[in-house]
């Protein structure tokens, strides 16, 4: 009989995870970042001699996602898709998609990194802090897309020069030593989603803080028929043993 209890809240347990895991919910957000704030970079694709000159920065996100009770609620992001059409900073439809949903590891190493080297909602926006932001969103492309790899080129290419390419050379080796347990791995889900909404890139978004992931109604189902059959199997032992 301890095995049936054993089994029961094993399933009971899986089943509440398979389901917040799964968790994609819809709303709305506006990436915006200013102009002033970009810092050039380029990325070359791999094997090839093509070089992308692009200029970027952290994105304030403005999110509304009603199954989160979120309205407007300020946060950052970064792009983790960089062939597609850029956000043009007027509020999108996303669909908010948690990190397991695309099954690979980058993912998680790209909402580590963001988790430990994003400047964030508290930035002061100086130029150390956006070279580091840029440097950041450089090797999250170098993550998340098999082909591309940032160029240095020479210094005059890039707005920080050998400073931006020191933080994508001290990011590029926090990778290297990075072991994503299951500890690490359950912090960032819930606290990161992938915003996309189809036809611009897209953006892994920090959640406000002290939010976490919310479960579904049907976990919580889940959770209340769990309680409700290990209730009726302990009845079930009390009358045999009457």
């Amino acid at each position: 009989m301890k095995k049936m209890i054993a089994v029961s809240v094993a399933g009971l347990v899986l089943g509440m995870f398979s389901t917040a895991d799964a968790l994609v919910v819809h709303g709305t957000g506006v990436p915006k970042t200013d102009s002033h704030d970009r810092v050039k970079i380029k990325m070359k694709k791999d094997h090839s001699s093509q070089v992308y000159k692009v200029k970027v920065a952290e994105m304030d996100f403005d999110a509304t996602i009603p199954e989160y009770g979120y309205v407007d609620k300020d946060s950052f992001a970064y792009c983790v898709e960089f062939y597609g059409r850029r956000n043009d900073e007027e509020r999108n439809s996303y669909a908010f998609k948690t990190l397991d949903e695309f099954h690979n590891d980058a993912y998680y190493k790209a909402a580590w990194l963001v988790e430990n080297y994003a400047p964030g909602n508290d930035t002061h926006n100086s130029r150390s802090e956006r070279l580091e932001a840029a440097a950041l969103q450089a090797v999250i492309w170098e993550t998340v897309e098999d082909d591309l790899t940032f160029y240095s080129g020479s210094h005059h290419h890039h707005h920080g020069g050998g400073e931006l390419e020191s933080n994508v050379h001290e990011l590029r080796q926090a990778l290297d030593h990075l072991v994503l347990t299951d500890e690490i791995r359950g912090d960032l889900l819930n606290n990161y989603l992938i915003a996309a909404d189809g036809s611009t890139q897209d953006l892994i978004v920090k959640l406000p803080s002290g939010s976490g992931a919310v479960p579904e109604p049907a976990t919580l189902f889940l959770f209340g028929a769990g309680l409700t059959g290990l209730a009726a199997l302990r009845r079930r032992q009390l009358s045999r043993k009457n």
